[in-house]
């Protein structure tokens, strides 16, 4: 079966699962009363400081990476106030910044290309409220959500479950192994050909030789690097002696709980007794 079939497939079976209107979608700057989506934006709501949209319960989030260096600021379903996770949790502060209570405390920033946003080191730019919407005050622009709209009709595919693995080589082994990570609930497992194990290329180990990040580092993300470093690219396939191996569960147990939750990837336990080939 071809993989975009599979994931049109687990695409069709997401959008009958998941009735959110915006889920997990990224949050840009549009003009100004473009768009109904655009506020009124709640600060500060409730024991966790999010930032809520109107009265659909949706919540401004940070997507992968997650809270650190380049996570793209998106829209997720409020979670609740006894939830621990910070993703949600946000400082909008006097002068116009959105700080994120994660790790690092980085700011929302728009992206280089003038529209997305992103969390950033970084904290240049500045936001503020008229009429219950966040605008940009360097472009006077405002941050929108997008409704995507109704789900697009795909074909009923003849899918036996159980059944269904992620093949590639080289670049597409990295992906297979990520798509099966990502969907492990319906993926039965994966044979990566010169591939790589989940996250490792962007980890920073003990053992690793760290190069300065630049705007043309081929590596422009790495997880725990020090400030301003990063790691060789492929490092993981052309340096597997400083693969600290022990650290690659860490990652998604850390990010996304022990159980998993909504937004994340699929709960690690789905692969522990799945095929996986390298």
């Amino acid at each position: 079966m071809s993989s975009v079939l599979l994931v049109a497939s687990l695409a069709a079976a997401s959008a009958v699962q998941d009735p959110t209107p915006f889920d997990h979608g990224s949050l840009t700057l549009g003009e100004c009363e473009s768009t109904k989506y655009q506020g009124p934006w709640n600060v500060n709501v409730g024991m966790k400081k999010q930032i809520k949209l109107g009265d659909w319960n949706m919540c401004m989030d940070n997507g992968p990476p997650f809270g650190t260096e380049g996570s793209v600021v998106s829209l997720y379903e409020c979670q609740p106030d006894d939830d621990e996770e910070l993703n949600q949790s946000w400082n909008y502060t006097f002068d116009g910044h959105i700080i994120s209570l994660q790790e690092g405390n980085r700011c929302v920033s728009l992206r280089e290309d003038g529209l997305v946003l992103y969390l950033s080191s970084r904290c240049y730019d500045r936001f503020g409220i008229l009429q219950g919407s966040f605008y940009h005050e360097q472009t006077g622009l405002c941050v929108t959500a997008h409704d995507p709209g109704s789900p697009i009709p795909v074909p009923q595919l003849n899918i036996a479950p159980g059944k269904i693995y992620s093949v590639g080589g080289s670049s597409g082994g990295d992906f297979a192994v990520q798509f099966h990570m990502a969907f492990s609930e319906h993926v039965s497992g994966v044979c990566g050909y010169d591939a790589q194990p989940y996250h490792c290329a962007v980890t920073y180990f003990p053992d690793d030789f760290l190069l300065p990040l630049t705007e043309r580092s081929p590596v422009p993300y790495c997880y725990s690097c020090p400030k301003g470093k990063t790691v060789l690219y492929d490092k993981c396939k052309n340096h597997p002696q400083s693969v600290d191996v022990g650290m690659l569960p860490d990652y998604p147990r850390h990010v996304c709980g022990e159980g998993g939750k909504p937004g994340c990837i699929d709960n690690v336990a789905n692969i522990y007794d799945e095929y996986v080939g390298y």
